[in-house]
C-alpha cells in the first residue's frame, strides 16, 4: 500500500506531532451515536494512515465534557508503528457524527517539527551569557511571537537546539473543517512558519 497523503504531508513538513484543540456545542442526541456500544467508556477515537514500512501516522481524538452542553475536542496526529486500540471508536465515526456541528471553525494548533542539523541551519543560535549573568549560563532555545497590526498573536515559534536536532514548536490558529484530511492544510501552514527560522545547508 502506498504512503497516504497525510503521511507524505508529515514527512514533507518534518513534523513529528500535530495537535488540534477546540470547544464545541454538542447536543445530547449526538452522544449515543458517538458512544455506540461503549456507553460507559471515555469518548476516544483513533485511526492509522499508511506510511513507509511499518511506520504510519496515527490519530487519537478525545471528547471531554466542558459543561453546559459543550465539549472539548482534542485531536493528535503522530508517527507510530502500532494500530489503533481496538476499544477506541473509529476516527471516521467521529468525523461523520460531528462534521455538521463543526462546519468551518477556528482551532488552536500546535505542530512539533524536527530537522537534522546536518541538513539545515537554524537562524536562531545559542548565546553564551555566563559572563553577564550570575543565574543563567546558556540559552539554547528561543521563542518568537508574530502579531497582526491590532496586536493579535498570529503565531508563536519556539526553537530548541540540541547536538543533532533543530526542534520547533509552532502555535497558531486556523479555520478548518473536521475531515480525515484536516492535518494537510494545517501542516502546510506550519511548514511556511517553520521555513522562516531555518535554511538548507549549502
Amino acid at each position: 500500500m502506498p504512503p497516504s497523503a497525510i503521511f507524505q504531508s508529515f514527512k514533507k513538513a518534518n513534523c513529528v506531532q500535530l495537535f488540534v484543540g477546540v470547544r464545541l456545542p454538542i447536543s445530547r442526541s449526538i452522544l449515543p451515536k458517538l458512544r455506540g456500544d461503549r456507553r460507559k467508556r471515555p469518548l476516544w477515537f483513533a485511526a492509522a494512515y499508511p506510511g513507509e514500512g511499518k511506520l504510519k501516522i496515527g490519530v487519537a481524538a478525545n471528547l471531554k465534557s466542558a459543561g453546559k452542553g459543550s465539549y472539548d475536542l482534542s485531536v493528535r496526529w503522530f508517527a507510530t508503528h502500532h494500530d489503533p486500540p481496538p476499544e477506541y471508536g473509529t476516527f471516521t465515526s467521529l468525523v461523520n457524527s460531528l462534521e455538521k456541528t463543526f462546519r468551518e471553525r477556528e482551532v488552536d494548533v500546535v505542530a512539533q517539527v524536527a530537522f537534522n542539523k546536518e541538513e539545515v541551519i537554524s537562524l536562531f543560535t545559542p548565546i553564551n551569557i555566563g559572563s553577564q549573568s550570575p543565574i543563567l549560563d546558556e540559552i539554547v532555545g528561543f521563542t518568537g511571537i508574530k502579531r497582526d497590526p491590532e496586536g493579535k498573536i498570529l503565531y508563536r515559534l519556539e526553537i530548541t537546539l540540541s547536538d543533532k536536532l533543530i526542534e520547533q514548536t509552532i502555535n497558531f490558529k486556523q479555520t478548518v473543517k473536521l475531515e480525515a484530511d484536516m492535518p494537510i492544510p494545517l501542516l502546510a501552514t506550519a511548514s511556511k512558519i517553520s521555513a522562516l527560522a531555518v535554511k538548507p545547508k549549502e
